[in-house]
């Protein structure tokens, strides 16, 4: 299928969700800790892990030294993680960080016991109302192009 050189647009007044307010139906759950997050369960021998992020927008890491990180018990690195796992040693692996984003491993995204989740920040529905109309207007100015 080609793409088309000029596509029709709908017109905003057309638009059913995007530009429009909604009514948040989880915010007063949110405001009250009700909803469970992966970080809110805890089982038995579970391990933990935090890698601090870089505190300016869009930056990266140039360099990193792992060596204190894996003295604390339980951390485990990326490869090693899935050494584990392929070997049985680890049945199940839950990640929302990786090592090289914002391109991680081919065999984190694709590894059948890894489960990725989004980071915490976008989870509310006024979030994704908000990355959504950031994304038709990205996607709009690329179609005008």
């Amino acid at each position: 299928m080609s793409v088309p050189e000029n596509p029709t647009l709908k017109d905003r007044k057309d638009f059913k969700y995007i530009g429009k307010g909604l009514k948040s139906i989880d915010a007063a759950d949110f405001a009250s800790g009700k909803p469970k997050y992966g970080m809110d369960i805890k089982l038995d021998g579970m391990k933990y892990a935090a890698v601090a992020r870089c505190p300016v927008t869009f930056g990266t890491v140039k360099s990193f030294d792992k060596t204190k990180a894996m003295e604390i018990v339980g951390v485990i690195d990326e490869v090693e993680l899935v050494k584990a796992l392929n070997s049985g040693k680890l049945a199940f692996a839950g990640i929302d960080v990786f090592e090289n984003e914002p391109t991680p491993s081919s065999d984190l995204l694709t590894h059948p016991k890894i489960s990725l989740s989004p980071h915490i920040g976008a989870a509310t529905v006024e979030a994704q109302q908000r990355i959504g109309l950031e994304l038709a207007d990205q996607i709009i100015e690329i179609l005008k192009n």
